[in-house]
């Protein structure tokens, strides 16, 4: 019984966490990379497409983030 009052955390709920945040900050290079992307083109077409390419990673992002789950 004493092994029931201080039981480890779930494992799969902190890899699932950790995973979580993987995807974040793959997300932000991403937006980052693209963004920086778009400084070194020359045509402003294709400087202004990598831009939005970047925007639309960066709204993605923000939608995933805002909705993990939160334990309390």
């Amino acid at each position: 019984m004493r092994h029931e009052l201080h039981a480890k955390p779930n494992q799969s709920t902190h890899d699932s966490r950790h995973s979580d945040h993987s995807r974040a900050d793959g997300n932000r290079c991403a937006v980052l990379f693209f963004a920086a992307a778009s400084t070194r083109l020359g045509g402003t077409r294709a400087q202004w497409t990598l831009l939005g390419v970047a925007i639309a990673f960066l709204l993605a992002g923000t939608v995933v983030l805002a909705t993990f789950p939160i334990d309390l």
